[in-house]
């Protein structure tokens, strides 16, 4: 299953990623607009990875590649956006996101997303990328049948977007009041798991592949969103937060897994992710395609040089011996593409 998913993926798939983020860069060059160019620039030269990741679910499906590296580069040029220093503005960072939203709404025609923000012309950068996205979805066969899913968790995704870009003197508030008023969503998890669980485009990817299939069954849909959210998604960014921590903790920028009480209550929370993100799998269609891809999160999160700099290696040791030989060989596996500069 390994040489299966990992050497089609890096040897076809990477190659058609970076070709995509080639021409997105030709269009950002061309932005009149320095500031947004710069973060253009910025989003694809610094976040390459996210797009890399994410197209592993257009493995034998490369139809749906295009989407992955579009949806995942707004998401990435818009976190640069309401990332930038001094920038606080709520109803600005929201109609940002309206961009994603419309992203997965064919019907709807792109509008001024920059209305609120403080530099608006990207030359129509944002707009082409929505437009892409609108493209593809509207040719998979059962889109409609998905649709509902991909917009709660995209409107989540956009949710939290907002809320954690916010002044650092209320954005805590605001999430921890979101959290409160999604019960249903967020049951048996902490305030901070759920929003990690938000953050992830993993969840709409995995639909996405659902969706060019015909004839799905509602419970096919379940499943696959049962595992997905806030299980794998949730692991992906606590896995993302864990790596970031120490830097996070000396720049004073808001981290997820700084809320754990301990190390040892972090270990036992994301060895419950990792176990329910498997166990919820058992049901899914692909079920080995999925779990190679929850097994692989933890051995190129967990590969990353971050973790001997912080002081994680008997972390990462003992999730990633928590788990199957096939486990321990992708993680020797992602050691070894990092250190060829391949990952």
């Amino acid at each position: 299953m390994i040489n299966f998913i990992l050497f089609p993926f890096i040897l076809r798939i990477f190659p058609m990623v970076k070709n995509n983020l080639k021409n997105y860069k030709k269009t950002v060059l061309q932005i009149p607009c320095p500031h947004l160019r710069e973060q253009g620039i910025l989003s694809i030269e610094n976040k390459e990875f996210h797009c890399l990741g994410g197209s592993i679910y257009a493995l034998n499906c490369y139809e749906i590649l295009p989407f992955i590296t579009s949806f995942q580069t707004i998401s990435d040029y818009l976190d640069n956006l309401c990332d930038r220093k001094g920038v606080f503005h709520e109803k600005a960072f929201d109609h940002l996101h309206k961009s994603i939203i419309d992203s997965l709404i064919p019907c709807n025609s792109p509008s001024n997303y920059y209305k609120y923000y403080p530099y608006t012309d990207d030359g129509g950068y944002l707009i082409s990328l929505v437009k892409e996205c609108q493209k593809i979805v509207s040719s998979l066969p059962s889109f409609p049948d998905v649709k509902q899913h991909l917009l709660l968790f995209t409107s989540l995704y956009k949710d939290l977007q907002v809320y954690k870009h916010l002044h650092p003197q209320i954005r805590e508030n605001k999430l921890v009041t979101w959290f409160n008023n999604q019960q249903k969503l967020s049951e048996g998890l902490y305030w901070w798991e759920f929003a990690a669980a938000t953050g992830s485009t993993l969840p709409i990817f995995a639909l996405i592949r659902l969706a060019r299939k015909k004839n799905i069954t509602g419970l096919e849909i379940k499943n696959l969103c049962a595992a997905y959210f806030p299980w794998i998604a949730g692991l992906h960014i606590l896995l993302d937060y864990l790596i970031d921590l120490n830097e996070d903790q000396l720049e004073g920028d808001l981290n997820f897994v700084s809320y754990y009480t301990n190390s040892e209550q972090l270990k036992n929370r994301i060895m419950l992710f990792i176990k329910n993100s498997l166990l919820n799998l058992q049901t899914v269609e692909e079920r080995k395609f999925h779990q190679t891809i929850v097994k692989g999160l933890l051995a190129i999160y967990l590969s990353d040089p971050k973790v001997n700099k912080n002081k994680q290696e008997a972390l990462a040791y003992e999730l990633i011996n928590s788990l199957d030989s096939e486990t321990k060989i992708m993680y020797r596996l992602s050691l070894y593409l990092r250190k060829k500069g391949i990952l």
